[in-house]
C-alpha cells in the first residue's frame, strides 16, 4: 500500500496540470503525454517537456484555488481521504487516455498498446475449465492448508468436474471476463475475484447435501400455495402484511426479541411490533381454525401473530425494550429546554441594549405622562410598536431606535443576542412537566417488566445489562427532576428581577413571557435595520452631491440645472448675435419707430 501511495503522489505531480485545470485543449495534453512514445501512452516527466500553454485569468484563478486545496469536511464528517483524481472518474479517464493515445492528429505511427491482462484465476472447481487445470490437494502450497478446513467436515478432493447426481443449481449471473481497473484505485489494481485464493472442496459431500429428490408436480405445488388458512378480517390482515414488508423475516424477529438485539430491531420496528400485538380473541380463532384444518398452513398474517404469541412475556419485553431505546431522546428533549431557559435568562439579564431600551422608554413615558415612576410592567412592550406620534405617524419604537442610535451608538439589534429565548418561545413549557412525569412513569413500569421478563429467563448477561441500565435511569431521572425545580425557581427570581410581585410569579407562563421578549426584540431588530438603511442611503446621496460639486457638474437635479444654464446663456449673449428662439416672447421694435420719426420722407427730399 505504501508503494501504491507513492506512485499515486508521483502521478499527481505529472498529470495535475493536464487533467484538472480547465481551459486546456487536447493538443496540450497530447503534447504532454507524447503520442510518439515507443512504449505507448506513457506520460512524460516535467523535466523532459513541461506542459506550457497560455494561461488566461480563469486558468490562473483555478490553478491558485487548486494549489490552496480544499478541506473536504462537512460538519463532523471527514471526506479528506477522497483523491483529486477521483473527480475525473475511471470511465472518463479511460476515454481521455484513448483520445490522447490515438494516432489521429499526429503524423507518427500509432503507439504499441500494452499486452492484455492475464486470464483470471477461477476460485471454484465448479467453473467450466479443463480438468488438467484442477490442482490436487497434494500440489497446493503449504500456506493454503488453512483453507482446507470447512464447516462441511474434512475435505477430500474429488477430480469430478460435474456432479454425477442431479443437484440444485445456483441461478446467478456469470462473470467470465474480469475488467481491468485504473491503477489509481482506492481498492487496488485488481477486482475482488482476482484476489481470491483457489479452494478444494469435498464435492462428494456437496453432491449428497444438494441432491435434488423427487419433487411434486408444479400443478400440485401451485394448488398447495393457494391453500392457506385465513382467519383475520381483510383490514387487519392487510395492516399486518403491509407492516411485514418493512420488517425482517419472521424467524429473525423472534430471535432478536428474545435477545434484545438492537442491531436487528430499532425504535421504529419496536413501535410497529407493539402496534401489531396479537389479541386473545385472534389467537383463539387461529387455534380453532387449526383444529378444523390440521394440514393446512397459516397465511402470512396469521403465522406472524402465532409466532409472536409464542414468545414469553412479549408485551413486557417490547415495552422494556422501547423504554430503553426512547430514554435518551426523552431525556435530551427535556434537558435542552431547561438549558435554553437557563441560558436565555442570562442573555436577557446581561444585555446592555435591552437596558438602554427600557431606560429610554421609561424616560419617554415619564415625560409624556407628566410623572416620575420607577418602572413599568414588561407586558407593555407588546404595545410599543402600536403607539404612533401625531405628526409623522411613526411608531414609538421608531423614535426609541433613533434615540438609541444617537445616544448609544454601541447598541446592537438585541434579537441576535437572545437565541435561547427565541427557542423557548417556540416550545410549550407546560408540556415539559408532563414529559417529566411520563418518563418517571415509564421507568417504574420498566422495573416491573424487568422482573417479569427475567423471572423465568436464565440469560444472566442480558439481565445484568438491563439492571445496570435501569439503575442509571434512576440516577438520571432524579438529577433531571432537581434541575427542573431549580431552573423553575430561577425563572421566578428572574421575574422578580423585573419587579414582578412575588405573588404573581407563579402564574406567569414561561412560554408566554419568552414569546413577549422575543417578539419585541424582533420588532426592534426590524425597525432598527430600516433606520440604518435609510441613514446609509442619505449618506450615499450626500457623498454623490459632494463628488459632483468637486468635478464641476452639479447633476443632482438634472432638469433644473439645464434650465439654469440655458437662462444664463440667454442673458449673457448680446441682442444682435442672439439666435431667434420661438419659445421666448417677441421684443417690440422701438428702434424702428425712432428711426422713421427722425428721418425725412423721400417725397420731400427736394425741399431740402
Amino acid at each position: 500500500m505504501n508503494s501504491f501511495t507513492s506512485a499515486m503522489k508521483t502521478e499527481r505531480h505529472t498529470q495535475s496540470d493536464c487533467k484538472r485545470l480547465p481551459g486546456m485543449v487536447k493538443q496540450n495534453a497530447f503534447d504532454y503525454y507524447g503520442a510518439s512514445s515507443k512504449e505507448g501512452c506513457i506520460p512524460r516527466t516535467p523535466r523532459d517537456k513541461p506542459c506550457s500553454y497560455n494561461k488566461n485569468d480563469t486558468d490562473q484563478t483555478w490553478e491558485r484555488l487548486c494549489r490552496k486545496g480544499r478541506k473536504l469536511k462537512l460538519q463532523t464528517m471527514d471526506f479528506s481521504d477522497l483523491w483529486d483524481e477521483e473527480d475525473l472518474g475511471f470511465f472518463d479517464e479511460d476515454e481521455n487516455s484513448k483520445t490522447l493515445c490515438s494516432p489521429m492528429g499526429s503524423g507518427t505511427n500509432p503507439p504499441i498498446l500494452p499486452p492484455p491482462p492475464p486470464p483470471p484465476v477461477f476460485c471454484f472447481p465448479f467453473s467450466p475449465i479443463s480438468e488438467s487445470t484442477l490442482m490436487s490437494s497434494s500440489q497446493l502450497p503449504q500456506k493454503d492448508n488453512c483453507l482446507m478446513h470447512s464447516p462441511l467436515g474434512p475435505l477430500s478432493f474429488s477430480s469430478g468436474l460435474s456432479p454425477k447426481k442431479k443437484t440444485r443449481k445456483l441461478h446467478w449471473t456469470e462473470i467470465n471476463t474480469l475488467p481491468s481497473l485504473h491503477r489509481f484505485n482506492r481498492f487496488g489494481e485488481k477486482t475482488i475475484w482476482a484476489t481470491l485464493e483457489p479452494l478444494t472442496l469435498d464435492t462428494n459431500r456437496l453432491e449428497d447435501l444438494f441432491e435434488l429428490k423427487c419433487q411434486m408436480s408444479p400443478l400440485f405445488q401451485r394448488d398447495r400455495k393457494k391453500q392457506a388458512l385465513t382467519v383475520l378480517d381483510f383490514k387487519r390482515s392487510n395492516i399486518v402484511n403491509i407492516a411485514l414488508t418493512s420488517l425482517p423475516p419472521l424467524h429473525i424477529i423472534q430471535s432478536a426479541v428474545l435477545n434484545f438485539d438492537e442491531c436487528v430491531l430499532g425504535k421504529e420496528e419496536i413501535e410497529k411490533l407493539l402496534s401489531l400485538m396479537p389479541t386473545e380473541e385472534e389467537l383463539q380463532k387461529i387455534k380453532e381454525a387449526q383444529k378444523k384444518n390440521p394440514g393446512m398452513p397459516l397465511a402470512s398474517a396469521e403465522q406472524f401473530l402465532q409466532t409472536m404469541s409464542s414468545i414469553d412475556e412479549l408485551s413486557a419485553r417490547l415495552h422494556l425494550w422501547a423504554f430503553k431505546l426512547d430514554y435518551d431522546s426523552m431525556e435530551k428533549e427535556i434537558a435542552e429546554v431547561l438549558y435554553n431557559l437557563k441560558q436565555g435568562m442570562e442573555q436577557v439579564a446581561n444585555n446592555k441594549t435591552f437596558k438602554y431600551i427600557l431606560a429610554t422608554l421609561l424616560a419617554i413615558g415619564n415625560f409624556l405622562n407628566g410623572c416620575k415612576v420607577k418602572g413599568f410592567d414588561l407586558e407593555y412592550l407588546e404595545m410599543v410598536p402600536q403607539v404612533k406620534d401625531t405628526v409623522y405617524k411613526k411608531p414609538l419604537l421608531y423614535h426609541i431606535c433613533n434615540i438609541l442610535l444617537e445616544i448609544f451608538p454601541e447598541s446592537t439589534d438585541f434579537y441576535s443576542e437572545i437565541p435561547s429565548i427565541t427557542k423557548i418561545a417556540k416550545v410549550d413549557f407546560a408540556q415539559l412537566h408532563t414529559n417529566l412525569v411520563e418518563i418517571e412513569t415509564r421507568y417504574n413500569a420498566s422495573k416491573e417488566h424487568h422482573k417479569v421478563v427475567f423471572k423465568h429467563d436464565s440469560n444472566q448477561k442480558q439481565k445484568g445489562q438491563l439492571s445496570r441500565f435501569l439503575k442509571e435511569c434512576a440516577k438520571k431521572i432524579s438529577v433531571l427532576k432537581a434541575i427542573y425545580r431549580r431552573v423553575l425557581k430561577r425563572f421566578h427570581t428572574f421575574l422578580m428581577y423585573f419587579a414582578y410581585p412575588s405573588s404573581a410569579v407563579h402564574t406567569v407562563s414561561v412560554s408566554n413571557f419568552c414569546k413577549l421578549i422575543s417578539d419585541f426584540a424582533l420588532e426592534y431588530h426590524t425597525t432598527r435595520a430600516q433606520i440604518l438603511q435609510t441613514m446609509q442611503g442619505k449618506r450615499l446621496r450626500r457623498g454623490a452631491v459632494r463628488n459632483a460639486k468637486s468635478h464641476g457638474s452639479y447633476n443632482t437635479y438634472a432638469g433644473d440645472n439645464r434650465h439654469h444654464e440655458r437662462m444664463k446663456e440667454i442673458l449673457s449673449t448680446p441682442e444682435r448675435t442672439r439666435r431667434y428662439d420661438t419659445s421666448l416672447p417677441r421684443t417690440r421694435s422701438k428702434q424702428k419707430k425712432q428711426d422713421t420719426a427722425g428721418r425725412v420722407p423721400k417725397s420731400l427730399e427736394w425741399l431740402i
